[in-house]
């Protein structure tokens, strides 16, 4: 991992300080256990291998997979790194940037596919950073695969706020929504949603992949930072918090939802 006067050369080369913290939705973003299906319908997953968080690197899930629609041998690698917060993840990008060695043809860009991201030239190679997460897409095989898509809809499937089913507003029917008092710039430790006992028939069993959080939230960011899942007001007025814990290829299992005033 590059770091030192190398660093400092490659946030000079990218412009690190003109997008830094940069963030294109109107709303905060923290997803934590992210996992995706299928992104492009014609991909069939290979492979997947979890690294946990060494030597500089964030906890990393890569997948191999095979595009069936490419003759050859079409294989695409996909690696989702989890930071602990959004201005982290825009520093693991830049300094990924720096260890793959990408050529600098094409500038970093803000908005489009993630908060910040580059895109080869080729489009066979896509490096993004959304919220607290950096998403690196690259083809894998010998044949010549572009990525750019499959980018665009993992970033779609990241930004977009869980649907509520009617079988869950009546799990979470009558939970109130909390409105509490809190100081401009000082973390809220935030409780994570567990199922609600009408919610847990038919869960995957005990031992599974934990499931996937997701916090939207305005007027402040959720973050990681300080070892627990906090939410800091960044402006005062009134700020809110939406969490949803999702099973994969279930739904929402859970859900909390928070106001609050800030106060300078």
């Amino acid at each position: 991992m590059i770091h030192g006067d190398a660093l400092e050369a490659v946030k000079r080369l990218y412009g690190f300080d003109s997008w830094a913290g940069a963030n294109a939705l109107p709303h905060g973003l923290f997803v934590q256990n992210y996992r995706f299906g299928e992104p492009v319908p014609d991909w069939q997953l290979l492979s997947v291998s979890e690294v946990p968080a060494l030597g500089g690197y964030p906890a990393m899930v890569q997948t191999t997979w095979l595009v069936t629609s490419v003759a050859g041998e079409s294989l695409v690698r996909v690696d989702v790194y989890e930071c602990l917060s959004r201005l982290a993840s825009h520093e693991f990008f830049l300094k990924l940037l720096g260890e793959v060695q990408v050529a600098v043809t094409e500038k970093v860009r803000t908005g489009g596919v993630g908060d910040v991201s580059y895109v080869a030239a080729n489009a066979e190679l896509a490096i993004f950073a959304r919220a607290n997460l950096v998403i690196f897409v690259s083809r894998a095989g010998a044949s010549r695969t572009p990525v750019l898509g499959a980018a665009s809809s993992l970033d779609s499937d990241i930004v977009q706020e869980p649907k509520i089913t009617i079988e869950t507003a009546k799990a979470f029917a009558g939970q109130p929504e909390e409105m509490i008092a809190v100081k401009l710039g000082e973390p809220l430790p935030l409780v994570i949603p567990q199922a609600t006992t009408a919610m847990k028939a038919g869960l995957p069993a005990a031992g599974a992949k934990p499931p996937i959080v997701k916090v939207f939230s305005d007027g402040g960011e959720a973050t990681m930072e300080s070892g627990g899942l906090q939410f800091i007001p960044t402006r005062p007025g009134i700020a809110s918090v939406r969490l949803y814990t999702i099973e994969q290829g279930i739904g929402v299992v859970a859900q909390r939802k928070m106001a609050m005033r800030v106060r300078e």
